[in-house]
């Protein structure tokens, strides 16, 4: 059906945004010199903060003008997938990497099992008020620094939104609002990520 093709379009981009980020990831946390040059330039997780709010803006204009659209997702994904990797990078320094493995591993096991939970509950999840898409860009660079408890608290909210974004995907998101749809998952996944991260 159109819903189930929209549904695979949303999910074959998903797969696509998370496999660059890990592979930044990985790169910045095991290539040396690419390590110490992120380390040792902080400004750029700035930049790239600043750069993914404007290209979220500028995707609300653009999402349904391909190939713009597709480009400035690209966009937005390299700029995402720095700021995560930049992260990451600090605890490969601190000798305690294998924490980011395990982070990604219990992130796409949540991730999988509330997607499978939503599809086969069939509940009415729209009663869960889903917050704009900018507050989760925000809880991104403010969970860096965040203690347990936010990061627990975070972990809980930014499953939830992937609760009520996937209820949204299946029953009220149209077929022109693929972008939209992977841009809120996608930032679910990653907020959710960063705030298991903080917890491990």
């Amino acid at each position: 059906s159109v819903q189930h093709g929209f549904m695979r379009k949303v999910y074959g981009i998903l797969c696509l945004q998370l496999l660059a980020t890990v592979t930044m990831c990985w790169v910045v946390m095991y290539t040396t010199a690419v390590n110490r040059f992120v380390l040792s330039n902080p400004w750029l997780t700035i930049v790239s903060f600043v750069t993914t709010i404007a290209l979220i803006f500028a995707l609300q204009v653009y999402k349904n003008k391909y190939p713009t659209n597709m480009q400035l997702l690209m966009a937005f994904t390299f700029a995402e997938s720095f700021a995560v990797a930049a992260v990451c990078a600090h605890y490969e320094a601190h000798g305690v990497g294998q924490l980011v493995g395990m982070a990604w591993g219990i992130t796409l096991i949540i991730f999988a099992g509330l997607t499978v939970f939503v599809h086969v509950s069939r509940w009415d999840f729209s009663f869960m008020v889903r917050g704009v898409t900018e507050y989760s860009v925000v809880c991104l660079f403010v969970g860096i620094h965040a203690g347990y408890t936010f990061a627990f608290l975070g972990a809980l909210l930014f499953s939830a939104f992937i609760i009520y974004d996937t209820h949204q995907i299946m029953t009220k998101l149209g077929c022109d609002d693929y972008i939209t749809a992977c841009i809120e998952l996608y930032l679910d996944i990653i907020n959710l990520f960063l705030m298991i991260l903080q917890l491990l």
